[in-house]
């Protein structure tokens, strides 16, 4: 027993002891893999933020977006007013028509199809049906300057960026050779990415870079332009118009760009000012929900829903307390609504925040 049972009794525990120690090595390697990153985001041991942080550490793609349902916008004959309006243009351009070339060129840019974008509640870049998310943000630095041109492009459209100021922003400190040369370096980069489709959306030439937004379809560009044109109808809307509109105030409750503050913290370590026009765009879009609020308001009102009415009211006074106009538009809903109690604390409530103001 001692000659033959020990010795094997000891080798045993020797196996089991090192097969316990190799398979605490792998286990350990295989959560910093890919795979495992995302096992522990599955099992609720990591957030959605640090999982794509540590992929882009790594150099790896993000995981793939989630399917989003598409919204099929319901389209309706343009009123007269419009052909009407179209044949007055015609009749005062007669005298400068363009031409027939112009033209040309103008429908054909207007036939191609275009970049579409989705920026609210996440970023997601297509193309014809192609996801170009994970080439976007594959390198950190490319995905930064990607972004910050596009919301640069949507608060000051008439600003280009300089070189000269985004070689400081991401480079602070260095002389102004060592900064010219690092963005080089990190421009090149972004055209490895604006390649194929994407190539159509930035351009750069010796001072400036530009976000050429014609060539794109944004949803908060088009959520912003149907705001506006919604501000300039009075009364009662149409079907296809309202049924625009809630789609647009979905759409809008989600944020601008939600992950720029981790992008921008792990690029310049949020010590630059790029993030101004990130916030320029956020708080548009609150205004623009806000008067989307309202002009669906004033709808329900004319069609003598003053229900209805009263609850976008609310909502549009909430994002935008020192607008009076939406105060009175609130009580006058309130009022034909029943609801005088309600309508008169909202009164007082405005009566002592003027007399707090003077």
């Amino acid at each position: 027993m001692l000659e033959l049972g020990v010795p094997v009794w000891l080798v045993s525990v020797m196996a089991e002891v090192l097969g316990t120690a190799r398979r605490h090595e792998v286990r350990a390697g295989w959560n910093r893999t890919p795979a495992g990153l995302v096992a522990d985001h599955l099992h609720g041991q990591l957030s959605r933020r640090e999982l794509h942080k540590r992929l882009l550490d790594l150099g790896q793609p993000l995981p793939a977006s989630k399917a989003q349902r598409t919204v099929r916008r319901p389209y309706t004959t343009p009123p007269m007013a419009w052909l009407h309006e179209a044949h007055e243009m015609e009749t005062a351009s007669a005298n400068g028509q363009p031409s027939e070339a112009e033209t040309a060129t103008e429908l054909q840019v207007a036939a191609q199809p275009k970049l579409e974008i989705q920026t609210l509640g996440t970023l997601r870049v297509t193309f014809l049906g192609e996801d170009l998310t994970t080439k976007v943000l594959r390198r950190p630095t490319a995905a930064f300057v990607w972004q910050y041109e596009l919301a640069r492009a949507i608060s000051a459209p008439e600003k280009p960026t300089s070189r000269e100021w985004l070689a400081d922003e991401l480079y602070p400190g260095f002389d102004n050779e060592t900064q010219r040369g690092r963005l080089r370096h990190r421009l090149y980069d972004l055209q490895q990415v604006l390649q194929g489709p994407l190539a159509s959306s930035i351009t750069m030439d010796a001072a400036y870079l530009r976000f050429d937004l014609s060539r794109c379809k944004v949803d908060v560009v088009e959520l912003l332009d149907l705001a506006r044109r919604c501000q300039e109808v009075e009364g009662l809307l149409s079907p296809a118009t309202v049924a625009q509109m809630t789609s647009a105030l979905a759409a809008s409750s989600e944020e601008f760009l939600p992950d720029w503050e981790d992008l921008e913290h792990s690029v310049t370590a949020g010590r630059g000012t790029a993030g101004s026009a990130i916030r320029e765009v956020r708080s548009r879009l609150e205004a623009a929900k806000a008067g989307l609020l309202e002009s669906l308001g004033d709808h329900y009102l004319a069609a003598r829903d003053p229900s209805r009415a009263a609850e976008l009211f609310e909502e549009a006074a909430g994002l935008r307390p020192e607008h009076p106009d939406l105060r009175h538009k609130l009580v006058e809903a309130l009022d034909a609504s029943g609801r005088r109690r309600r309508a008169e604390e909202v009164r007082q409530s405005y009566l002592e925040r003027t007399s707090e103001a003077e």
